[in-house]
């Protein structure tokens, strides 16, 4: 073989490597984003779950089991995920919270809000438009609030799992 065909073999080789690392990053940028959007449909359930299952909750549930003869093992396990979950719930909200902050410096509020209505208040991409319209007055493209929620979301993701 000559030189120039081996050059040319491992400039494509070098392409085809290239082209399949990225393809392999951004799946898994993808995965990461698409965790953090599952999270956040689950994010109302998670903070009522942290708000309404309290220490006395767990006593008593430590004493229903105990006396249907259950080990305390159980308890345990739930306690713990408990407190995990209290930890990411933390770690979500500092995060969600530094969003809020960089919109607001930058002087974008409404994007901001629209994440807030979709993701913690749980309304549709229609009904967040409708809301940001009649709180500001101002007319929206039909892809404005997804647009804003998934560029929020992204940001999210990497807040949570870095890059």
């Amino acid at each position: 073989m000559e030189s120039k065909q081996i050059e040319e073999i491992r400039r494509i080789a070098r392409e085809e490597t290239r082209r399949e690392y990225n393809r392999l990053k951004e799946k898994e940028l993808c995965k990461k984003e698409r965790d953090t959007q599952e999270i956040l449909k689950q994010y109302r359930n998670v903070v009522f779950h942290v708000k309404e299952i309290t220490v006395s909750d767990a006593e008593k549930f430590r004493e229903t089991i105990k006396a249907a003869g259950i080990g305390d093992h159980f308890v345990d396990d739930l306690e713990c995920a408990n407190v995990n979950t209290r930890i990411m719930l933390r770690n979500i909200n500092k995060a969600i919270e530094e969003i809020r902050q960089r919109r607001i410096s930058e002087g974008r509020q409404q994007e901001y809000r629209a994440f807030q209505l979709y993701y913690i208040e749980g309304l549709t991409y229609e009904n967040v438009k409708i809301r940001l319209e009649d709180e500001t007055g101002e007319q929206l493209g039909k892809v404005t609030v997804k647009r804003w929620c998934d560029k929020a979301l992204k940001e999210l993701s990497v807040l949570l799992w870095g890059i």
